[in-house]
């Protein structure tokens, strides 16, 4: 509860100290219920590796956020801004259809057959797909290509001409270790799962003087990384992929008429008979939710009471009210 409160307020109430309670109710629960969807997103099981690096400070996620949502085409409507959509969305929370999730989702046409593709000795999944020392010469090559092209980029387009371009690309956290040949370092995973670094801003900063300017040169950079991570790294592992599906004598249609093809008896039976040991944690088994689209159980949420009665309608009306009536003389 505010002491000094707003202009024309007996008092005002703030959330988490930081928001006044004095707006119209629906932007009182989208502000509030967005901190907490927020929460939930990072506190999901398969993304601690993202929680982690938020509290590691390496996420810039002001700029991640713009970037969900840039059009890296000149159509407002395209399909391949669609596109770019899927892979950013299912990069960042870590849901790419690998051995693991597919396993999860069709169980009786992958049969716990979810040996990684390239390596052959763990388990295919989100994570390991940018950490299979099989894929390292890859990542590392796109690396390389994708330093010299921001050297080139920043060459045109810093406001400064300096001879210290290159050395700050090579020598950043994002671009050393592939042009050193060391371990892959975290920052560099960020991008590969299409967030964007602190450390890749820096980069930027360092040679343009206006935030407009950067993101102006950062967005399309950012767009071209994208899709050679996708081309060269994803679609290279796609082709295994169906190579492999080949041999097992499955196709698509095996996929999508998965339902049309087992009974329901049949999809629950193999649910409880997998060989492999399975996490007790329901939300890391079911996969990735997106908080923002969840609305599970709103409406009994206890929490959506106390938004609702500290909203406009009741500080501005009911609650002046009760304060006057419990000040007046009995």
């Amino acid at each position: 509860m505010n002491k000094n409160p707003l202009i024309g307020f007996i008092l005002t109430l703030n959330w988490n100290g930081e928001i006044p309670l004095d707006k119209d109710v629906r932007k009182c629960i989208g502000t509030i219920l967005n901190y907490r969807r927020l929460d939930n997103h990072l506190n999901h099981p398969s993304l601690k590796t993202i929680k982690d690096s938020t509290k590691s400070n390496l996420i810039d996620w002001a700029l991640s956020s713009k970037w969900f949502h840039y059009n890296g085409h000149n159509d407002t409507t395209s399909s391949l801004h669609t596109k770019d959509l899927r892979w950013r969305i299912r990069c960042s929370t870590l849901t790419l259809p690998t051995l693991d999730i597919m396993n999860r989702n069709f169980p009786l046409l992958i049969k716990d057959r979810t040996q990684c593709l390239l390596c052959d000795n763990i388990i295919d999944s989100n994570n390991h797909l940018w950490e299979c020392p099989n894929n390292y010469d890859r990542i590392r090559a796109c690396f390389i290509a994708l330093g010299d092209k921001l050297i080139d980029l920043l060459n045109i387009e810093a406001d400064t001409l300096t001879s210290s371009i290159r050395d700050t690309v090579t020598n950043s956290n994002t671009f050393r270790w592939a042009f050193q040949s060391e371990q892959i370092h975290p920052v560099a995973f960020l991008l590969l799962k299409s967030y964007i670094s602190n450390d890749l801003v820096g980069i930027f900063r360092s040679h343009l003087k206006s935030m407009k300017n950067i993101i102006k040169n950062l967005f399309p950079f950012i767009q071209i990384c994208s899709l050679k991570f996708k081309i060269d790294i994803w679609k290279y592992r796609n082709q295994l992929w169906k190579t492999t599906r080949d041999a097992w004598g499955l196709n698509k249609k095996s996929f999508v008429k998965y339902r049309e093809i087992f009974t329901s008896d049949q999809r629950t039976a193999a649910v409880f008979s997998r060989t492999q040991i399975i996490n007790n944690n329901r939300d890391l088994e079911r996969g990735y939710i997106n908080p923002f689209n969840d609305f599970r159980n709103f409406k009994l949420d206890k929490d959506f009471f106390f938004i609702l009665f500290s909203s406009s309608n009741f500080l501005h009306s009911v609650l002046p009210q009760l304060l006057h009536n419990s000040t007046s003389p009995s």
